[in-house]
């Protein structure tokens, strides 16, 4: 089963009862996983929420890295080699890129952003909540 939508192509994985894609995000290739209930062909409440991302992609993105950076750069520094200068918020949103994208039936969304060796090879993991709320973010891997 397939999915043709104006952001992109999803393949439905039944091993993972997920859509799988690749769109476009602020120029960077990036995974896009709808999560579906066991059995199901449909995405439509996956689909809306990654609409509505993508509506205003640029101030959403703003904001996730400004969260990101707001709860981990303390933790980015403390993980840093001695010898290394320590980095500015600024400085840790730019080294994240494109994250993957995971939307679950409920409209709740984490994202996947690779870490750029600040955290050796974790990556950051980020819970959005169904309502667009900021829940939590922390280093996993």
């Amino acid at each position: 089963m397939i999915i043709n939508n104006i952001l992109g192509e999803f393949r439905l994985n039944r091993s993972y009862n997920r859509f799988e894609g690749q769109i476009y995000y602020l120029g960077e290739k990036c995974n896009v996983y709808l999560n579906v209930e066991e059995g199901s062909a449909a995405a439509d409440i996956q689909l809306n929420k990654l609409s509505s991302i993508f509506g205003d992609l640029a101030d959403w993105d703003s904001s996730v890295r400004k969260f990101v950076s707001s709860e981990l750069v303390e933790l980015a520094n403390e993980w840093r080699e001695e010898d290394e200068a320590g980095i500015t918020e600024e400085q840790f949103i730019q080294r994240i890129g494109a994250p993957d994208i995971t939307i679950d039936t409920n409209g709740a969304v984490k994202l996947y952003f690779n870490s750029d060796n600040m955290f050796t090879d974790h990556s950051i993991e980020v819970n959005i909540g169904e309502n667009g709320n900021f829940l939590s973010t922390d280093i996993v891997g």
